[in-house]
């Protein structure tokens, strides 16, 4: 498995420690492992949930997209997608989901944040606006990936709100 992982050449770092090197690629690689394909959504996507439910964490498929977003673009955008897909017509990204297209918790604001987040970071390092006007059709919402975005905003603006010190309440 090792050899496996040392072959890859294509990543964002260089070290002149050889060892930092091997450590970094197998990361790399522990985290590549965690891709999966949803056949619901059509769309590929790095999920490090799980746990052991009957389901997994959404929170970690926006987070990771966002690193992603710099040194492997296409799966950071696939998992971009899977998310728009399941975006409630609200605005909010649910805080988990099953394996066959079903979300479960709500009222959470992190989820969309990581997810804005993402999709800024996305643009930023590909300068893929072309992203932003393409149609996404989800589960309860089409509409461009901007206005996934823009849902996902106005969800946390105007429906978790602010605190007392007018920081963003993260539910």
């Amino acid at each position: 498995l090792y050899s496996k992982w040392n072959t890859i050449t294509t990543l964002p770092f260089k070290s002149n420690e050889p060892a930092i090197n091997r450590e970094c690629k197998w990361t790399y690689g522990q985290l590549l492992s965690f891709t999966n394909y949803d056949q619901y959504y059509n769309e590929k996507y790095i999920s490090l949930g799980g746990y052991g439910w009957s389901g997994f964490s959404v929170r970690e498929v926006a987070e990771t997209a966002l690193i992603l977003a710099g040194f492997n673009p296409e799966l950071a955008k696939s998992s971009l997608r899977w998310l728009s897909k399941a975006q409630k017509l609200n605005g909010d990204i649910p805080s988990g989901q099953d394996f066959v297209g079903g979300a479960w918790g709500s009222f959470q604001s992190d989820n969309d944040i990581w997810y804005i987040l993402a999709s800024m970071e996305y643009v930023v390092r590909t300068h893929d606006t072309i992203f932003l006007d393409s149609i996404i059709k989800g589960k309860y919402f089409s509409g461009t990936f901007w206005e996934h975005n823009i849902r996902a905003f106005r969800w946390v603006r105007d429906s978790i709100g602010t605190g007392q010190h007018d920081l963003i309440l993260l539910r």
